[in-house]
């Protein structure tokens, strides 16, 4: 019912793989979600508008943080020039930086703290330091963090998408944290002021010292890193090199009962994601927003503002049909009333988008 884009098949990232390895399956593509050609871009971004990003922007209004061991990949990679340089600026200048990873520093966490949800993908002031603005990709993609490589714009299957992606970021989430702490733990860098820092973001508290980098003086400083002080890329490539020796069992162990449940919940999502249940009963979702799409066609949005389903206006018309009767019987009165043919296909997609729900 909706344009679609043709599929793109982006380079996995190092967690991707890592995540892939655990659960016994690739994480799949979201093809209509085309970082590199962004769906959501437009040049002019009207006051009010939720249907696009700034072209230039795009969804990089975010400013990530990078567990240690990723950010040695980087720095240890040939292929992330650009990256490396900017996250070597970056440590240089002791901006958000500890043994635990690069975060964003404290004039950066203020300034994302003054945004709203408008200006996500607009806010021209608050822009990803690794976003390579000459040809407007990230420059460090195959090592970007648990948020990034978990969010996308649009989604193939809606709604069920989305909870998949979103449980993929808890388990990411979880192995970022587990690996960190693990790194620390071994190459003894500030293990106490560290793992309370890691603890404490873990709670969503506001960050510690060891992150709060213009207030850190040179006595923090040393005993945060000791021995690694003036060595600080040498222990992020060596975090990872120590993750990288890290077979899937020895991960599992390091993430514990929390990596385990997470990956649980990733199974159960990608479980709806690929074999979906048949669809015996149906209600209409009062909170769905339509929007005229020529004389002919709506965008329905319900689960997400700027991922709307493009469906004929008819569609519109026999929606308060869906009651919660039995789906066959729903589609034979839309047939006798107004002739329209509501396929299998169509029907996945109006429940995929929260347009109708299943009812149990």
């Amino acid at each position: 019912m909706r344009r679609r884009r043709l599929p793109v098949h982006t380079p996995k990232g190092r967690l991707e793989t890592l995540l892939s390895g655990l659960i016994g399956h690739e994480l799949p593509d979201e093809p209509r979600a085309t970082c590199s050609d962004c769906a959501m871009a437009s040049p002019e971004v009207p006051e009010g508008d939720d249907a696009h990003f700034h072209p230039r922007l795009k969804c990089c209004t975010f400013i990530p943080l990078l567990p240690n061991f990723l950010v040695g990949e980087v720095l240890a990679s040939k292929d992330a020039r650009e990256g490396r340089k900017r996250l070597e600026r970056r440590i240089a200048q002791r901006r958000g930086v500890s043994p635990l990873g690069v975060a964003p520093s404290r004039a950066e966490r203020s300034a994302e703290g003054e945004l709203d949800d408008a200006s996500f993908g607009r806010a021209k002031g608050h822009v990803c330091p690794y976003l390579d603005a000459k040809d407007g990709r990230c420059s460090i993609w195959r090592q970007r963090n648990s948020v990034c490589t978990t969010w996308f714009c649009k989604h193939s299957r809606g709604a069920v998408s989305l909870r998949f992606w979103e449980a993929v970021k808890e388990a990411l989430s979880v192995l970022e944290r587990a690996l960190a702490e693990h790194c620390v733990l071994i190459l003894d860098a500030g293990k106490t002021l560290c793992l309370a820092t890691l603890a404490s973001e873990s709670r969503g508290d506001r960050p510690t010292r060891a992150h709060r980098d213009d207030e850190l003086d040179e006595h923090v400083h040393r005993k945060l890193w000791g021995a690694w002080g003036g060595r600080e890329k040498e222990l992020f490539v060596r975090s990872a090199q120590l993750v990288s020796a890290l077979s899937p069992g020895d991960v599992l162990g390091l993430g514990g009962a929390p990596l385990s449940l997470a990956l649980e919940r990733v199974r159960r999502a990608r479980e709806a994601l690929v074999s979906p249940r048949p669809l015996a009963k149906l209600r209409s979702e009062p909170a769905a927003t339509f929007q005229l799409v020529g004389s002919d066609a709506l965008a329905l949005s319900s689960y997400r503002l700027f991922d709307p389903l493009e469906a004929p206006k008819a569609i519109l018309e026999v929606l308060p049909l869906f009651d919660g009767r039995p789906t066959a019987q729903v589609l034979r009165q839309v047939r006798r009333r107004t002739g329209l043919e509501i396929d299998a296909a169509t029907l996945r997609e109006l429940v995929d988008f929260e347009i109708l729900r299943e009812i149990e």
